[in-house]
């Protein structure tokens, strides 16, 4: 496994541990300039894909999951609509 391959990995690792999206690829533009600057293989600097999205999820959590489904929940409705709750993921 090259270091474009790892990168996708880990990639992959830290999206289906619901990182943010942004926070993903932030993190995974930092991996990937720290291999490019030092040349280091992946595998040696920060281990599999798989522990090192986890030891990220350990320090930037994860993004909030959707929650259950409410009468009145659409991504238009307010608080004031859905009994003060947030809904659908979205923030109103």
């Amino acid at each position: 496994m090259n270091a474009d391959d790892w990168l996708r990995a880990f990639a992959a690792e830290l999206h289906q541990r619901r990182v943010a999206v942004d926070t993903a690829r932030h993190v995974v533009a930092e991996a990937a300039t720290h291999l490019r600057d030092g040349g280091g293989d992946p595998w040696l600097v920060f281990g599999p894909p798989q522990t090192y999205a986890a030891a990220i999820v350990e320090s930037v959590g994860t993004a909030p999951g959707p929650g259950p489904a409410r009468s009145g929940c659409t991504p238009e409705a307010s608080p004031r609509d859905t009994g003060g709750a947030r809904c659908c993921a979205t923030r109103h």
